[in-house]
C-alpha cells in the first residue's frame, strides 16, 4: 500500500490536522470522532512500525 509521502513523513503532523477537523463544530459526533481517531492512532503505529 502506498502512503502520501507526508503522512509518511510525519504522521504526527496529519493526525493535528485531522484532530483540528474533527473537533471542529460541524463535527458533532463524538462517537463517530472517537472512531476515527482511533483509527488514526493504529495507523500511525503501524505506519511507525514499517519505518523503523
Amino acid at each position: 500500500m502506498k502512503h502520501e509521502p507526508y503522512v509518511s513523513v510525519c504522521p504526527t503532523s496529519a493526525s493535528v490536522s485531522l484532530l483540528a477537523f474533527l473537533t471542529d463544530a460541524g463535527y458533532p459526533d463524538s462517537t463517530k470522532r472517537s472512531l476515527i481517531l482511533e483509527s488514526v492512532a493504529a495507523f500511525e503505529e503501524n505506519d511507525r512500525a514499517m519505518w523503523v
